[in-house]
């Protein structure tokens, strides 16, 4: 979901060995279009697009065995490279983007399978987009808990979310939360 041109997408399709389906998403066709553009290049067979407004997904309830929300966010992890969004950025525009970022990683949410994996990533430095995201969804989906998963930067075990800011890793700051739900 919130695939954007598809970096991550065909990250994922190259992990898949190019089998299996990816069904990637979003609300900016013009971004879908490129990222078939890369696919095609890249010769992945196994990437779909689909516009999707961030409504609930009903004809896809619980068919997913994973769904990767990369959720809208203030990009404040970017700010080493985009220092203007220090300045520019307002709390009303984090209170705006953490409502859309709760909508979006709820209905994502009922796409994925029981056993099935969701994993919600930013790359925001606040923690309002970040662990308030996880933590309330997690009081509203009861049927979900974290998981624990690999620390791609020191290889060390994480119990289910991670912050990494710029420092750790000449890098964006970003954030990451692994879900599993429950059957």
């Amino acid at each position: 979901a919130c695939a954007g041109a598809g970096g991550k997408t065909l990250h994922l399709a190259d992990l898949m060995q190019r089998k299996g389906s990816i069904t990637a998403s979003d609300r900016r066709v013009f971004k879908l279009d490129e990222l078939r553009l890369r696919a095609r290049r890249a010769s992945f067979p196994n990437i779909r697009t689909r516009e999707w407004k961030g409504k609930a997904l009903p004809e896809r309830r619980g068919g997913f065995d994973g769904v990767l929300v990369d959720a809208p966010c203030t990009c404040s992890g970017t700010w080493r490279r985009n220092p203007d969004g220090r300045w520019t950025t307002t709390a009303a525009d984090v209170t705006d983007v953490v409502d859309l970022q709760r909508q979006l990683l709820g209905n994502a949410a009922v796409a994925v399978k029981p056993g099935g994996v969701l994993v919600y990533a930013t790359c925001s430095l606040f923690e309002r987009e970040n662990l308030g995201a996880v933590e309330h969804f997690l009081a509203e989906n009861t049927h979900f808990r974290l998981e624990s998963f690999i620390e791609p930067l020191s290889g060390n075990d994480v119990q289910g979310t991670l912050q990494i800011w710029p420092w750790q890793g000449d890098c964006d700051a970003m954030f990451a939360a692994r879900f599993r739900r429950q059957l």
